[in-house]
């Protein structure tokens, strides 16, 4: 994806960024308005040193930037996974190139922006994708006790289970983008109100029905008591662009799930017959 000049790069105001790195000059000049022979392609340039030229070139050379990518999705000319900078933390790498009039584009060094930069160049980063599936509507799970109605036995198994297993796909628009999240539960924390501690695992449970090993249980050993179980679900995330391929989010969301009232109750014998 090159990113030809652009008038809204005028409004950048980097914060935070470093000056161009000189302390080890590679062999040649790194000099932006150097002639052809002596620029040197592996120049590392700052920010505010490349958002001037891409907004003022001056009357002989000419400026782009492109993200220098670790995938493309096959197919399409979307950087899914730009490089990140090791410094300044946060940063993307991009490729500078610079050209004339009737020739070809050249590689004059690099930069590294930061994810608000890259997002205004036009480049979905993963950061950009992340914020935005904090701030989606994700499903909580929903507790399911046995036994029903509110009441079990003191010393006997409760079992707990929910019905949110399966993947939930959420849409944004980044840019000119179509993203897909993709949020998929991965593992629930169950709060057995009683003051024990919470268990967390990969299971969601089963209803008896289904599974009488009781896969998520508990045994509530005070009676007369109301207690107030939840679970909470935590999510890991992919994402895709432009109907490309799904790729993994390095970053996981957990949703408190709402408690119910649970009265523990004692099991008095009767003798029938």
């Amino acid at each position: 994806m090159r990113v030809a000049l652009a008038t809204a790069i005028v409004a950048l105001v980097p914060l935070g960024t470093v000056e161009a790195s000189h302390a080890d000059p590679p062999s040649g000049v790194c000099e932006l308005e150097a002639s052809w022979f002596d620029v040197d392609g592996n120049c590392v340039y700052s920010a505010t040193e490349i958002t001037h030229v891409l907004s003022d070139a001056g009357p002989v050379f000419h400026y782009a930037v492109e993200p220098l990518c670790q995938a493309m999705d096959p197919g399409q000319s979307v950087c899914v996974r730009p490089v990140q900078c090791i410094e300044p933390e946060g940063t993307y790498r991009f490729v500078v190139l610079r050209w004339t009039d009737g020739s070809p584009p050249q590689q004059v060094g690099t930069v590294c922006f930061d994810d608000d930069e890259s997002e205004e160049l036009g480049v979905v980063t993963e950061d950009a994708i992340i914020r935005r599936m904090k701030t989606l509507d994700w499903p909580s799970a929903q507790l399911v006790v046995e036994p029903p109605n509110g009441r079990t036995l003191v010393n006997l198994p409760t079992n707990f289970y929910t019905e949110l297993v399966g993947p939930v796909v959420r849409p944004v628009q980044i840019l000119q983008h179509h993203v897909e999240v993709r949020a998929t539960p991965t593992s629930y924390t169950w709060h057995f109100g009683d003051g024990s501690q919470p268990k967390t695992g990969s299971d969601p449970g089963a209803s008896y029905a289904k599974d009488d090993s009781l896969r998520v249980s508990h045994v509530y050993t005070e009676a007369k008591v109301t207690v107030h179980p939840s679970v909470d679900v935590t999510y890991s995330g992919d994402y895709r662009v432009d109907g490309g391929l799904w790729h993994p989010l390095p970053t996981t969301l957990t949703k408190s799930g709402a408690t119910v009232d649970l009265i523990v109750l004692t099991a008095t014998p009767h003798l029938v017959g």
